[in-house]
């Protein structure tokens, strides 16, 4: 059972519990590699799984795997690859999809 199955219907204005497993963190401009950090570990203090990080500015989208421990950098991957989920194998998007306007 996934972790949405878990939470009460998206009607319900309480914050949901368990954790997502993935997340996908957009950069904006004025993100530094402080604020990202940071952002992360609130991801990882919640149990977050998964991280796409997208960067319009790069034009990238990094996969990271996030334990309470540690967080690893799968793979980065352009924008002419497609992104590949650590924990839903069937889920892959074209990166030109997700930095589309």
């Amino acid at each position: 059972m996934t972790r949405l199955a878990q939470n009460p219907p998206n009607t319900d204005p309480a914050p949901i519990s368990p954790a997502p497993e993935l997340v996908v963190e957009i950069l904006s401009p004025s993100d530094t590699k402080k604020v990202l950090a940071a952002k992360i570990a609130d991801y990882q203090s919640v149990g977050v799984l998964e991280c796409w990080v997208v960067s319009l500015r790069a034009r990238t989208v990094e996969v990271l795997s996030l334990t309470a421990e540690e967080v690893e950098s799968v793979r980065v991957y352009d924008e002419m690859e497609t992104v590949q989920s650590v924990q839903f194998p069937d889920l892959q998007v074209a990166v030109a999809d997700i930095l589309a306007e």
